[in-house]
């Protein structure tokens, strides 16, 4: 293998995989919040979908606010019981509707 693809990497081998700016950014919000790490996705879309691949696991179960942008509900309707999370939608503003969606194993409300 020539010189620019020998291991060892540093961790900004390649753009997709760590960025310097984008790290910089991470570092910097999770130093705001007060957190030992953050995440920047590069779509609000994305963040949807690691926020809610990092709280639940196959079986699990989360609540999901009715009112949502097409392709979240899309994900939520979609994707995640393709890996097995269930998903029920409420209206969110309605307390009791939550409350009574909540179950055992229910990991995630997600609004």
């Amino acid at each position: 293998m020539g010189a620019a693809i020998a291991e060892p990497f540093d961790s900004f081998f390649y753009s997709r995989t760590g960025n310097p700016t984008v790290s910089a950014l991470e570092q910097k919000l999770a130093s705001l919040e007060g957190t030992e790490d953050g995440v920047v996705a590069a779509s609000g879309m994305a963040a949807v979908a690691i926020a809610t691949l990092i709280s639940a696991r196959s079986g699990d179960h989360v609540v999901v606010g009715e009112d949502l942008f097409i392709i979240s509900r899309q994900f939520f309707e979609e994707e995640c019981p393709d890996v097995g999370i269930d998903v029920s939608f409420v209206d969110i503003t309605d307390l009791d509707a939550v409350r009574r969606a909540v179950r055992a194993e229910t990991t995630a409300i997600f609004t």
